[in-house]
């Protein structure tokens, strides 16, 4: 059998028009989900407390002294703590830890995705037209280091943000990086 030039084309022009509408529907299903005003976050850590159902204090003043999060530590030193927004999405280094919920005012998540504020494009224009994620986390987040020379050098200090929050997705999975302490649920080391 022959396959036309033409008829190739349409093969193709098919197939992309179905990946194209497939990546419309992920983005859709992933923007920041909210339930009566509230988004259900997920965290998973090492830490396994006693029993099931015990609340802990998740600080993001503690960002950085795990393993999952040096390697973004690298990217931004600004305190957060990570969250996924759908339990499926989660990386595969997770598949031993323990797993926590919270639940937070989806008010209080900037929604980076939709970024009503221009926040990315007002960095963008900072740095000559790069996107400083660093830049962005401290914008949204309120969070500055102390200036050399005073008793604060080198301390992260918190100040008034846009968001105690900030939605964001990847190639992979959709996230909230908290900039405040958040309440979570511990829920052994499976699904809730």
């Amino acid at each position: 059998m022959k396959i036309t030039k033409e008829a190739l084309r349409q093969v193709i022009k098919e197939e992309l028009n179905e990946t194209l509408i497939a990546m419309a529907g992920r983005i859709n299903e992933n923007s920041l989900p909210s339930a009566g005003g509230t988004t259900k976050l997920y965290h998973f850590s090492d830490a396994f407390p006693e029993g099931d159902g015990e609340t802990v204090v998740l600080d993001p003043i503690n960002f950085g002294k795990n393993t999952y999060s040096k390697r973004e530590l690298a990217a931004s030193a600004v305190p957060r703590t990570f969250f996924y927004v759908d339990l499926t999405e989660k990386e595969i280094f997770f598949e031993k830890t323990a797993l926590y919920t919270a639940i937070v005012p989806t008010s209080n998540i900037y929604d980076l995705t939709r970024d009503p504020e221009n926040v990315k494009k007002n960095v963008k224009e900072k740095n000559y037209g790069v996107l400083d994620m660093d830049q962005v986390l401290r914008d949204v987040s309120g969070w500055t280091q102390g200036e050399y020379g005073t008793e604060d050098q080198g301390k992260w200090i918190k100040s008034d943000g846009l968001a105690d929050g900030m939605y964001y997705e990847t190639p992979n999975f959709a996230v909230v990086v908290m900039f405040v302490p958040v309440a979570a649920t511990f829920h052994g080391g499976g699904y809730p």
